[in-house]
Order: structure tokens, then C-alpha cells, then sequence
């Protein structure tokens, strides 16, 4: 009578006793290698996977479908019942080996090549019972089966569950690096422009006045030269910050409040009117980096404009904080001649990437023309205490050029204080007082960034 191991509920057949016959001997032989073989080959493969030698998806489902299919052929021919020594021990070495490369195939492997050598991995673990179980219990060797096919979908099921965060990590790791680059492209939109507008500036301003004073006009060429050198440093940084894979690295050449001073300074030298600069007593104390380089960035889009729109206009900027926020405000009053003209130039999108990049803070940031003529741009950032509670930005069009007070239509300012009433994006009442700004009236009309006043001629009419 043959010797029964109980496994998993069942019994096992082991190798019967008192075989002397040589055919015997020859068949018992054959059987332990036929059961060793698929072990090993399991086995190897679990170490060609787990090593580290070789990463290649495609040669983790090779292995593992070359150690499964092995292992299905040996199912399929070994002879029921006839099992060599040791047929529970060999068979869940394999089995346990199959299901150890069954995960990383299922996580790793390209999808195609996953779902045949998952397929056959898990048959193979699902039937290796067939080899060393009793043909006396056919229920025995169906929850056998059922067992080991269960592992097996758990197996499975947690590679694929691997796969998916992986693929998700994935993605967030490109739309952050979209993002980044984003972020990038608009500060070579609002630093080179600035500096490119302060080019053209210094140019008219040297064909103007250097027939009669030649030192002017090699005033405006140095500052010409100095602007064209900043405009290039700051496209070599945006490329420098491309290329570097370190984000700590990355970000440290960010400007910031520290530099407004110097930015407004500059501006004065290359400006026709009067310039002020009004700084709060501990405006750079504890400020997080995020507020303080997006508040630069304010005031640098503000003074572009300024240059593109009214270059001879007075200008005052204001950075004030509070407990909770920081407020950044550039008013400009009417100009004293027309605006400069740009030709055919489309819109700009400063303006709405500032105002993404303010929500994204959880701030507000408003922009509009005065009633007595002139423009504000006014924002409001929260200090790092304050930004649990970020809004999301809402969508804004390209921005359309801003008219001059001239060419505004006298119901324009009527249209605009509906068009505020209906889409202003931060309904809280500004903090700013009667009588503090005298270029801008405290009750004159405002909207969300990216929509200055209409133009005359561009447009349809709605009807009805």
C-alpha cells in the first residue's frame, strides 16, 4: 500500500514500497526527473527575475512563460498517481516559484506578453496538484485546485494592482513636469518682455532726442545693451532649469520682493513720468517663496504694460501685508498723449497666467481702468498661513489689447460694471481705503485680469 501525506486536505501518493523490479526502478527515475525539472526551471526563473541583473519586461515574460509552459507539458504527461519522493515538497516549491514571477510579469511585462504568460502561469499553478494527488478523491483534487487557482488570481491581482500605481505615478510626474514648463514659459513671457519693451523704450527715446543731445542717445544705447543682456540671461536660465533634473537646484534663482526695489528703479531711469515705490515696514519677513516670486511677477507684468500702454504715465506701486495677506497693488494714471501703438500684435497672456497662478494661491487678483482715466492692477495673496484653501482659476481668453482712454465709448464703463457684476472671480470687497491711491478712484469699476476695456470695432454685437 502506498504511504498517504496529507496537503491541503488532500493525500498525496507517494512512491510504493517494495519495487524491486529494474522497470520499475527505470519508471521511478524518470518520474523524479520529470518532477524536479519544472521546480528548477521555476525556480531559476524566480532568480533570473528577483536578482537584478536584467530588467527587461520582455524577459520577465519569457521566463515566466517558459517555466509555466514546462511545467503544464510535465503536468499533462506524468503519470497519475506515480509520483517520486517528496511530491507535495517539490510541487509547492514550484508552485510558490511560479507565483513569485507571476507578479512582477503581471507589473512589468508589455501588456501582451503579460496576459500570455500570466494565462499560462496560472494554469500551471492552478494543475501541478494533478501530478501527485490520489485519483481516489475527486474532491480532494478539485479544492486542491481551487486553492492554488486562487493564489494564483491573488498573484495576479496584485501585480496588476502594482501596475496601475505605477501608471499613475507616471502620469503625475509628466503633468508636473508640463506644469513646470508652463510655469517657465511664462516667465520668459513676463521677464524678457519687460525687458525687451524697456529695448524699445530706450530706442525712441534715442532716434527722438539724439539728433539734439548725442549723450542721450548713447544713454539709451547703454541701457539698450544692459536690457538685451538681462533678457538673455534670463532665457539662458529658463533653458538651465529645463535641463536641470534637480527641483531644489531649479528653483533657486526665482525672483522674488528682495528685487522689486532694483525693478522699479530701473523702470524710473527708463521712464518719462513719475514713479513711487511704497514698501510696508517687514514686507519681506517670513514670506513664503511661492508669494514672494508671484508678487514679483505681478509688479514686472504691471510696469510692462505700463511701457506698452501709457510709457509717460505717473506710476505708483504699493506692496502692503497684513496678519494673513499680502497685497500688491500698481496704479497708473491717464497718459499725457496717445497710446503707444503696436500694430498688429495680438493680445499677451501675462494677465491670465497671473491670475491661474493667484488662484492657485488661493488669492484674487483684479485688474480694470479708472474712471478718471488710467489703469490698476491690484492682487491678493495669502501668507503661508493662510493657503488651505486654494480656488481653483477660471478660464480666461487671450487678452485683447487695452484702449486708451480716447478711444473708450462713454457706455463702456457701464458694460464693464455689469460684465464685473456677473463674473468677478473673488466676490470679497478690496481692502483698500477711500483716498489711499489718487491715480485710481476707490469706486471705479474693476474685472478679473485678462479683460481690459472693449475696443471700438472689434466684436459683434449681440442681438436681443
Amino acid at each position: 500500500m502506498p504511504l498517504g501525506t496529507e496537503i491541503a486536505g488532500g493525500r498525496v501518493a507517494d512512491m510504493p514500497k517494495g519495487t524491486g523490479a529494474p522497470g520499475a526502478r527505470t519508471r521511478t527515475v524518470g518520474v523524479v526527473l520529470i518532477t524536479l525539472v519544472p521546480a528548477f526551471l521555476s525556480s531559476a526563473a524566480a532568480l533570473l527575475v528577483f536578482a537584478g541583473r536584467s530588467r527587461s519586461r520582455p524577459l520577465i515574460a519569457r521566463a515566466t512563460g517558459a517555466a509555466a509552459a514546462v511545467s503544464l507539458v510535465v503536468t499533462v504527461a506524468h503519470p497519475s498517481g506515480a509520483a517520486g519522493p517528496g511530491p507535495g515538497t517539490v510541487g509547492t516549491l514550484e508552485a510558490v516559484a511560479l507565483l513569485a514571477v507571476l507578479v512582477p510579469t503581471a507589473r512589468h511585462a508589455p501588456p501582451p506578453q503579460a496576459i500570455a504568460a500570466g494565462t499560462l502561469a496560472h494554469l500551471a499553478v492552478t494543475l501541478w496538484v494533478l501530478r501527485a494527488w490520489s485519483t481516489d478523491s475527486v474532491r480532494g483534487i478539485v479544492g486542491a485546485c481551487v486553492f492554488w487557482s486562487l493564489m494564483a488570481t491573488g498573484a495576479a491581482a496584485g501585480g496588476v494592482y502594482l501596475r496601475v500605481l505605477d501608471a499613475r505615478r507616471v502620469s503625475s510626474v509628466a503633468e508636473a513636469r508640463r506644469r513646470q514648463r508652463l510655469d517657465l514659459a511664462r516667465d520668459v513671457h513676463d521677464f524678457v518682455a519687460h525687458d525687451v519693451s524697456e529695448m524699445v523704450a530706450q530706442a525712441q527715446t534715442g532716434r527722438f532726442l539724439g539728433s539734439d543731445d548725442p549723450g542721450v542717445a548713447l544713454d539709451a544705447l547703454r541701457r539698450v545693451e544692459e536690457a538685451g543682456l538681462r533678457a538673455l540671461a534670463a532665457m539662458d536660465r529658463t533653458v538651465h532649469m529645463l535641463h536641470d533634473q534637480q527641483d531644489g537646484d531649479s528653483r533657486q534663482s526665482v525672483k522674488g520682493l528682495d528685487e522689486v526695489p532694483e525693478l522699479v528703479r530701473r523702470f524710473r531711469e527708463s521712464s518719462a513720468g513719475r514713479t513711487e515705490l511704497s514698501l510696508a515696514p517687514g514686507l519681506l519677513d517670513r514670506v513664503a517663496r511661492e508669494v514672494s516670486g508671484t508678487a514679483y511677477r505681478i509688479v514686472v507684468e504691471a510696469l510692462t504694460n505700463v511701457r506698452r500702454h501709457a510709457p509717460d504715465a505717473d506710476v505708483t506701486v504699493t506692496l502692503d501685508r497684513s496678519a494673513s495677506a499680502l497685497t500688491v497693488d500698481v496704479s497708473n494714471g491717464a497718459p499725457a498723449g496717445r497710446r503707444q501703438q503696436r500694430g498688429d500684435r495680438a493680445g499677451g497672456l501675462g494677465l491670465p497666467g497671473l491670475a491661474e497662478r493667484v488662484a492657485s494661491l488661493g488669492g484674487s487678483l483684479t485688474a480694470g481702468p479708472c474712471p478718471g482715466g488710467g489703469w490698476q492692477l491690484a492682487a491678493e495673496l495669502p501668507l503661508a498661513g493662510d493657503r488651505g484653501t486654494r480656488r481653483p482659476p477660471s478660464p480666461l481668453p487671450s487678452v485683447p489689447e487695452r484702449p486708451s482712454p480716447d478711444e473708450q465709448r462713454p457706455d463702456d464703463h457701464g458694460a464693464d460694471q455689469h460684465w464685473t457684476d456677473q463674473h468677478r472671480p473673488d466676490p470679497r470687497p478690496a481692502r483698500r481705503r477711500p483716498g489711499e491711491h489718487p491715480q485710481c478712484l476707490p469706486d471705479g469699476p474693476r474685472r478679473p485680469a485678462g479683460y481690459p476695456g472693449r475696443r471700438r470695432g472689434r466684436g459683434r454685437r449681440r442681438r436681443g
